[in-house]
């Protein structure tokens, strides 16, 4: 299974500061308000609207844990 770190050090040089730091992004602390679930959708779909393949690949199968296959 990809690991954040391995997420995280996969991303181009090019990529955000914000996006280089997975772990505190995708926590309750990093995202006041949101439940983890909402953390993970919202997760997903912007590492889908980054079009970086690997990425979002990686993010959908930590997100799998989290979210329903259900729309």
């Amino acid at each position: 299974m990809t690991s954040l770190d391995a997420i995280r050090d996969s991303l181009p040089d090019y990529a955000p500061r914000s996006a280089a730091q997975p772990r505190s992004v995708l926590a309750p602390t990093g995202a006041p308000g949101l439940s983890e679930r909402q953390i993970w959708a919202v997760a997903l779909a912007s590492a889908i609207a980054s079009r970086h393949v690997p990425l979002a690949r990686n993010i959908e199968a930590l997100a799998a844990a989290h979210l329903s296959p259900r729309i």
